[in-house]
């Protein structure tokens, strides 16, 4: 696995080259349609998106609506590709990766789509444990796959980052080169139910 800083240089010169870059998105919830959604807003000719996730049906109806908000504001101007494909399937996610040679992978499936963790730990802080097994299932599916073709893709974890990284770095696995926290939020609301649950004891 090169280092990160490495990758980014070797990934800085093809874009100072005006190559085109591939950026993978797994998972269209609410975070990958955000992350779409400005990147379309970039205007970039040079971008490839590959959107890959397990709901075609989904996949498409929420692509469809962030293209004609973009057609709308003129800005229309990346290519977009679309594909499904077993998330938790690191074979098959090897052969796509072999394939597609994406210069981003960005992970932002969950376990279950559709289940957004914190509605479950909000009112049950016992919950909050099983959001690493949860987490980590898909990004360790991903991380076996980036390794099983000697990818060089710079991976982003945005599922529950802060702990899942940590722990396949701890475990001796390949692990993403950067993740978009989670602990900043979990722990107010960790404080937040330990403190409603005082008050309700007095």
């Amino acid at each position: 696995m090169e280092a990160t800083n490495k990758k980014l240089k070797k990934l800085a010169v093809r874009i100072h080259n005006g190559k085109k870059i591939k950026i993978a998105i797994l998972g269209l919830g609410s975070v990958g349609c955000y992350l779409l959604d400005y990147l379309m807003n970039l205007q970039d000719p040079n971008i490839v998106i590959l959107i890959l996730g397990r709901n075609l049906d989904k996949l498409e109806k929420d692509v469809n609506i962030i293209k004609t908000a973009a057609t709308v504001r003129n800005s229309l101007k990346s290519d977009l590709l679309l594909q499904t494909v077993d998330l938790a399937n690191h074979d098959e996610l090897s052969r796509l990766i072999k394939v597609e040679r994406p210069d981003f992978i960005v992970n932002c499936s969950r376990a279950y789509s559709g289940i957004k963790y914190g509605s479950i730990s909000w009112h049950h802080i016992r919950a909050y444990r099983i959001w690493t097994p949860l987490s980590i299932s898909i990004i360790k599916s991903i991380m076996h796959a980036h390794e099983n073709v000697m990818s060089n893709a710079i991976v982003i974890n945005t599922s529950y980052s802060d702990a899942v990284n940590s722990w396949l770095k701890s475990a001796g696995m390949r692990y993403p080169d950067f993740g978009s926290g989670n602990l900043t939020h979990l722990i107010p609301r960790i404080k937040f139910a330990v403190a409603n649950a005082n008050i309700l004891r007095i």
